[in-house]
């Protein structure tokens, strides 16, 4: 038992005096941190100031946007330059989850089709802001790997179903989530050293507690890439996850 009162955020970015007005909490993930993770241009920022090795990105903002007079289709210098150097973009709103707010631009035509999507930019240059464009990488394995500043305590691989329509990025509708003690799970041979770039990535946003994606390469590799391509403070959590949960806030909430 304990007498403090604990703040636990999962994703919300409530200032603690709005929460209690007493003295004596524990805090376990502050607002400011649900703030940044939450928002993948603060991250990727951090990320990129604490050497996290993530995806290459950059930001379009509306005076790079360009009209084609020939066919009327819009553009950016800035992309179609991105685009011959990595073959393949994705774009993300920074708010994006569930697979929702993500593009796939392979060719120059792509752009056109992401900006005037209804559920994208909708042809507002102002909305550009709003999205990162980053390098698509084709790594293989995908893995949700939660973190403390103690390392993991909790793993699945993000499996696409056989039937999978979109097979380019992994969420909910076209995956299954795979546990650590499962064979499929697959376990990259450099495990430990990807651990300990999301317990970085997890002090580079200021977090206490959270889940991070990674793409790793496949095992025919002797030493796997990986890339980390966000952080989550608020993870969706199965019956057995939230077990795990508890049982680490309990081991830091009594030190």
């Amino acid at each position: 038992m304990f007498n403090k009162r604990v703040i636990f955020r999962m994703g919300s970015v409530t200032p603690t005096d709005q929460i209690t007005k007493r003295r004596d909490y524990i805090e376990i993930n502050t607002s400011n941190a649900c703030k940044i993770s939450g928002n993948k241009i603060l991250m990727k920022e951090r990320f990129t100031h604490g050497k996290i090795p993530t995806a290459k990105w950059f930001i379009v903002k509306s005076g790079d946007l360009q009209k084609r007079c020939d066919t009327g289709k819009y553009f950016s210098e800035k992309v179609s330059s991105a685009l011959n150097k990595w073959k393949q973009i994705i774009v993300k709103r920074y708010n994006s989850s569930g697979g929702k707010g993500i593009y796939l631009i392979s060719k120059p035509e792509d752009f056109d089709t992401f900006f005037r999507d209804p559920n994208g930019c909708n042809q507002c240059p102002e909305c550009l802001k709003n999205y990162i464009f980053e390098k698509y990488y084709t790594y293989s394995r995908e893995y949700r790997i939660h973190v403390t500043k103690d390392g993991c305590f909790l793993a699945d691989r993000k499996m696409l179903i056989e039937n999978a329509e979109e097979r380019w990025h992994r969420h909910e509708n076209n995956s299954v989530w795979i546990s650590e003690n499962n064979e499929l799970f697959d376990k990259p041979s450099n495990w430990s050293e990807i651990v300990n770039s999301c317990v970085d990535a997890l002090k580079s946003v200021g977090l206490d507690i959270a889940a991070f994606d990674v793409k790793v390469q496949n095992n025919k590799h002797k030493d796997p890439k990986w890339i980390i391509l966000e952080s989550n403070s608020a993870p969706g959590l199965g019956e057995n996850s939230l077990e795990e949960y508890k049982k680490i806030l309990t081991q830091i909430i009594n030190g």
